[in-house]
């Protein structure tokens, strides 16, 4: 579940590995999707973090679209290869 940003001060997830998520739906009626960014066990401060973990609900084909057209083609390319 992503985190909910309604409460006031720091926020980890329930096991404590995650700090900072965001969550995404597609608009698209007929092929939903829901893609979460997050810092997945990184020790790092947050202002500091330059590599996140991306989850993925539904089709990983449109993740990579998505990444080739933001420029984020060598991660679209590993989000093909595991997901594929």
């Amino acid at each position: 579940m992503p985190n909910d940003r309604t409460q006031e001060g720091e926020w980890r997830s329930g096991d404590q590995k995650v700090r900072v998520e965001w969550a995404f739906r597609s608009t698209h009626p007929k092929r939903p999707m829901v893609v979460t960014i997050y810092d997945y066990k990184d020790p790092r401060p947050v202002n500091e973090v330059n590599q996140w973990h991306v989850g993925i609900k539904g089709d990983a084909h449109q993740v990579d679209q998505l990444f080739k057209e933001k420029g984020m083609y060598a991660a679209a390319l590993e989000i093909h290869k595991k997901y594929r």
